[in-house]
């Protein structure tokens, strides 16, 4: 019995290393549909690693960084790793839309969301500066995605989302401005647009 118990223990570990290493792409996100939080993704390091293969690596300074430019991605774990939101699943797990807010800071925000289908990643940031800009108190939105040239294709699901996470979300507001960095990497105001 104990040597039964012995091989079980040493199975489960091998499998839990096997599934370390795993490699998380879009395939296994819609069927690995077990995480409730934001912080429970993001303390996954496949799934950090798939998120700064899929996000933009344009530095840019939003006030979160002691006036440096960083990547998106750090921000972005930023405004994701402090209190989360849940994370839905909808149209039979084609879709994943998450959000946080920072850490002692949860005027900054920020959504997560992947189409598993179409094979999309899109991020937003709630934040209060854009390089040297001066803090006015009203928050602007960030919106970047490798996967899109232009706003305009932007899925209207997305935009969806992000406009009922407005209304639901703690201590959110509508934004003043909102801007769009595309797979060129160049920052655009999209805010008629949106």
């Amino acid at each position: 019995m104990k040597k039964l118990l012995g091989i079980l223990v040493l199975w489960l570990l091998w499998c839990n290393v096997g599934a370390a290493d795993e490699k998380v792409t879009y395939d296994w996100l819609k069927v690995n549909n077990k995480f409730d939080n934001v912080n429970q993704l993001i303390h996954t390091k496949n799934f950090v690693n798939f998120i700064e293969d899929n996000i933009s690596s344009k530095k840019l300074y939003l006030g979160m960084s002691k006036g440096e430019k960083i990547p998106i991605f750090n921000s972005l774990l930023g405004v994701l790793g402090g209190p989360p939101g849940k994370v839905i699943y909808s149209n039979n797990n084609r879709y994943i839309f998450t959000s946080g807010c920072r850490h002692q800071s949860c005027g900054e925000k920020g959504v997560l969301f992947i189409d598993t289908q179409e094979k999309l990643t899109i991020g937003l940031i709630r934040h209060y500066y854009l390089g040297d800009s001066e803090w006015n108190g009203k928050a602007d939105f960030l919106i970047f995605s490798k996967n899109h040239k232009s706003f305009d294709k932007i899925p209207k699901v997305f935009i969806q989302m992000v406009k009922d996470w407005v209304i639901s979300s703690h201590a959110n507001k509508p934004p003043k401005i909102v801007r769009f960095i595309g797979a060129d990497d160049k920052i655009i105001d999209v805010t008629s647009k949106y």
